[in-house]
């Protein structure tokens, strides 16, 4: 049998060898290729993994890890770490219990981080074979503590600074155009990671803050797949996930600085669930963050327990792709702020909402302890209560409805300004959007709107607001179809205010119309308080009706307005008052052209127009053609406002043509039998009749002196006496110490002109106070100050006569008790150059009185001669003359008048005296001042020293 054996062996192996001598040598080499690509490779690397893997098994003994991990660790950082490996195998996993990183020498070597224990379990072979199963991954009650050493953190020192090179950013990969990946291999993915009681403690130098007892879970598990599809299909391929953090619920929270302080159980929780339980898979989610009754301080004093929750309850269907509101909403104090509920089809594509509120109840008072205490601010009060129920949103980003209402109860608010009580307001809206055009309806209502400005009450009223309006292509385009306004009194319903407006504005041209066709305003119909607070003084107790149409557009060279307004006033018998504007301004050539500007009421008498233009090319003007005129005519004495009442007529024709350097303005003012009366000043002025041409030049040519000439010298012909052109019969008011109408001035005549820039009165006399007043050759010239702005050359001369004018008529009008020592009588001749004293700044107002001539007044009343004495006698209160010939002159001397010589800042004063009657016996002489300063005389009679 042996011997068989090798027979049988040795011919087997020959004839192999006789089959392989028979196959070509391409043959032969191909069979060795695929026997060392197919066999002996794999097996190669499968030897090779094979003893690496038990190198390493048998290498990183948990002895070894731990010696590794803390010996890197110390090279690569500032601090040390300390643990513990309880086991730790390349196939299964590791676990590793009482980890502690402590901080550097910087820190004094506390502690940083501190952690019970981290495991990771899986199966390598299994996950060699598709099985991805992350069986544990758990951190367990680590601590955090984070710490701050003049300004900088502990975590920013523990590693150290690394010379690792930058790695260059490879370029992003196009992503693939396919709708789903395909795996050589099936797999299944089960992960489970749990992280216990994490606390964080944080030692900052300005604040300390703290928390613990965060807890997160996270369990996800996918069935065998190879498909991957790159849409929310992807979510079919679920079997199971929770996450959820905190899932019991509450967690510690502190804070602490200078400023406040915080320790609280806080609510923190929130889940995400994956449920494939049903046909439908759907995710759903909840919320809750707040606290409960937290004793909170701020500033050293404790607030109100806080007191909130914000919370949700959500679901969404992956297949459907809709997303359902369950419960979303914010509670403060025990009251819902707001809850909303609902849902959003096509979450991932195009938005659908449906939503809407179900409750809603805002209580002001409950934060007002926190605004105190964080703002200090007591003197601001406020309370009451808002709600924003009913709330309602239908529709996508493009097509919209919105309808809602915010009501407002028992609003209060009050500074030490204004105080203001609503019991009850509701605002109502609704929204319509279609792609890029809106239309918004609103309307405001409130009954009672009780308020105070300081101590003034100003009672109660209702307001009433409805509006409609809509917007065009994003709001480039805007229209208001009707804004109607009511501001009423709640007791009578009486409206004091109404309006009623409509209008349109292009924004992108800017361009647009506004249309008031009602605003009746009925001063009588307000509360009490706000009528006296504000109006008190507006003469109005009839109705005031308004209509108005108004254009306008903002170009870039061109703005122009159109104006088209009629006003009915009923207290002043206004019925038809029109006023008709067009007014372009021309940016490009600085030019301002008034088209039309028309003011008339045919009922009231009254007509204005005007019409030109004006150029600003330079300041404050270049050119101008400008034309106004203005009538008045009343036949009767009727109210024009107030107690003023006027008749007769009144004519005003000017014109304005050129520049500052040429041109000039002209015109004529006429009055022909005009009354002007007021009942409560007891005015009355009497058929005053002017024709007063006028002529102003703006040029600033050569200054000639007006008061050079002494017209004095020139013979007094009547033939070349100018004609009175301005006349009044009377000038009545109150008198001054007796509750009755006085006459002051009668039978006032006077022939005047304006022209080159000279105010002149050829000849004036009136009637006053049982006197006379005679004036000629009153002037006052311009000269150059309309162009150069300047005071200095402004002349003035004055010729005036005054005879007997009994000023003790202001004491006592009584004709039977007229005494001649109240008598006035003067004389006065004087001119003068330059105002700056009186009209310049700074050193202007130092300059001397430029003025010559004389006053002689040969006629005065005691009292006005006493006033006139101690301006020339006193100094700071004390008279030149001592006090001893004060007191002789005081009551042995009659002052029968005063004689003035001036002369370029001074004067020269003559006093004329007389003895009194115990004066006999006493030597009395005239007495004489020298070279007074005018301006100083002047300060000391009107009391300015």
């Amino acid at each position: 049998m042996p011997g068989k054996n090798k027979e049988n062996t040795g011919g087997s192996s020959s004839i192999r060898n006789s089959a392989e001598k028979k196959r070509s040598l391409p043959v032969r080499i191909f069979i060795k290729f695929i026997k060392i690509l197919f066999i002996w490779i794999p097996l190669s690397v499968i030897s090779l993994i094979a003893v690496l893997l038990i190198f390493l098994k048998l290498y990183l003994t948990p002895g070894r890890v731990e010696g590794l991990a803390v010996s890197n660790f110390s090279k690569l950082s500032n601090g040390s770490l300390a643990l513990k490996v309880n086991d730790f195998s390349i196939y299964s996993g590791f676990e590793i219990q009482n980890i502690v990183i402590r901080n550097g020498e910087e820190f004094n070597r506390t502690g940083f981080v501190e952690i019970e224990r981290i495991v990771l379990r899986y199966n390598l072979f299994s996950m060699l074979t598709g099985n991805l199963h992350l069986k544990e991954i758990g951190i367990y009650k680590p601590k955090i503590f984070l710490k701050e050493k003049n300004g900088i953190w502990n975590f920013a020192r523990l590693m150290k600074p690394g010379s690792g090179k930058v790695e260059e950013a490879k370029p992003e990969e196009k992503a693939s155009s396919s709708d789903e990946i395909n795996l050589p291999i099936s797999v299944d993915f089960f992960l489970n990671f749990m992280l216990e009681n994490l606390q964080v403690f944080v030692d900052g130098e300005s604040f300390d803050t703290s928390m613990k007892g965060l807890t997160y879970n996270m369990n996800v598990y996918i069935p065998p797949f190879r498909r991957v599809p790159l849409s929310m299909e992807a979510v079919s391929l679920l079997e199971q996930m929770r996450i959820e953090l905190n899932p019991q619920g509450e967690m510690d929270v502190s804070f602490s600085n200078k400023d406040a302080g915080l320790i609280t159980p806080l609510t923190l929780t929130w889940k995400l669930i994956f449920d494939k339980s049903n046909k439908t898979p759907l995710f759903g989610s909840g919320f809750r963050f707040g606290t409960h009754k937290a004793p909170v301080r701020f500033r050293q004093s404790y607030l109100a327990p806080l007191d909130f929750m914000v919370s949700y309850d959500i679901v969404y269907f992956p297949k459907e792709d809709f997303l359902k509101v369950n419960d979303f909403g914010l509670s403060f104090h025990g009251n819902k702020w707001f809850n909303i509920t609902g849902g959003v089809q096509d979450v991932t594509k195009d938005q659908k909402f449906n939503i809407r509120m179900t409750e809603s109840r805002i209580v002001l008072s409950d934060l007002y302890p926190y605004f105190v205490n964080f703002t200090g601010n007591r003197s601001i009060k406020f309370g009451g209560v808002i709600s924003l129920f009913p709330l309602m949103l239908k529709g996508d980003l493009s097509s919209a409805d919105i309808n809602g209402m915010v009501n407002l109860k028992n609003i209060t608010f009050k500074n030490p300004d204004v105080d203001v009580n609503i019991p009850e307001l509701n605002f109502l809206y609704k929204v319509r959007k279609r792609n890029d055009d809106m239309k918004i309806s609103a309307s405001i209502d409130s009954r009672h709107i009780i308020a105070a400005i300081g101590r003034d009450k100003l009672g109660d009223n209702g307001i009433s607001l409805d509006l409609d309006v809509y917007a065009k292509k994003n709001f480039s385009y805007i229209g208001i179809n009707n804004l109607a306004f009511k501001l009423f009194n709640p007791l009578t319903n009486r409206n004091a205010l109404n309006l009623k407006l409509a209008g349109n504005t292009d924004l992108k041209n800017l361009a647009g119309k506004i249309r008031i066709s009602r605003l009746t305003f009925v001063k009588e119909n307000l509360s009490g308080g706000i009528k006296n607070k504000f109006l008190a003084d507006v003469p109005l107790s009839k109705p005031v009706d308004v209509s108005l149409d108004l254009g306008f557009s903002l170009g870039k060279d061109i703005a122009r307005a159109t104006i088209g307004m009629l006003v009915k006033v009923q207290d002043y018998d206004i019925k038809d008052l029109l006023i008709n504007a067009d007014i372009l301004q021309n940016y490009p050539e600085r030019r301002i052209q008034i088209n039309q500007f028309d003011i008339a009421a045919k009922s009231f008498g009254l007509s204005f127009a005007a019409g030109g233009f004006l150029e600003t090319k330079s300041s404050p003007f270049s050119d101008s053609d400008l034309k106004l005129s203005l009538r008045l005519d009343r036949p009767e004495l009727k109210p024009v406002y107030g107690p003023w009442e006027i008749s007769g007529s009144v004519q005003l024709d000017a014109d304005m043509k050129g520049g500052p350097e040429s041109g000039r303005a002209s015109g004529n003012f006429m009055t022909n039998d005009l009354f002007v009366h007021n009942a409560e000043s007891m005015l009355a002025v009497e058929d005053m009749n002017m024709n007063f041409p006028f002529e102003y030049s703006f040029a600033s040519g050569p200054v000639e002196s007006r008061i050079a000439v002494n017209k004095a010298q020139l013979i007094d012909n009547e033939n070349f006496m100018v004609m009175e052109n301005f006349t009044i019969k009377s000038i009545k008011a109150k008198h001054p110490a007796r509750n009755i109408q006085y006459e002051y001035v009668s039978d006032f005549a006077s022939s005047m002109f304006f022209k080159n820039n000279a105010f002149e009165i050829s000849k004036m006399r009136m009637y006053v106070m049982d006197g006379a007043v005679y004036g000629r050759d009153i002037l006052f010239y311009l000269a150059d100050m309309p162009a150069t702005g300047s005071y200095k050359n402004i002349e003035y001369r004055l010729i005036l006569d005054v005879t007997n004018v009994d000023i003790g008529k202001l004491d006592d009008p009584d004709p039977g008790k007229k005494t001649r020592e109240a008598e006035l009588s003067l004389n006065a001749n004087f001119a003068g150059k330059g105002l700056d004293m009186f009209l310049g700044k700074g050193k202007d107002r130092s300059k001397e009185l430029n003025v010559k001539g004389f006053i002689n007044i040969n006629k005065i009343g005691e009292k006005f001669a006493k006033k006139l004495m101690e301006a020339m006698n006193d100094e700071k209160g004390k008279s030149k003359i001592g006090a001893l010939a004060q007191f002789v002159l005081d009551n042995s001397g009659v002052i029968k008048g005063f004689k003035y010589n001036l002369n370029i800042g001074l004067m020269d004063v003559e006093v004329n005296l007389d003895r009194k009657a115990i004066g006999y016996g006493i030597f009395i002489e005239d007495i004489e001042r020298r070279r007074i300063p005018i301006q100083e005389y002047l300060n000391n009679i009107f009391g300015r020293n």
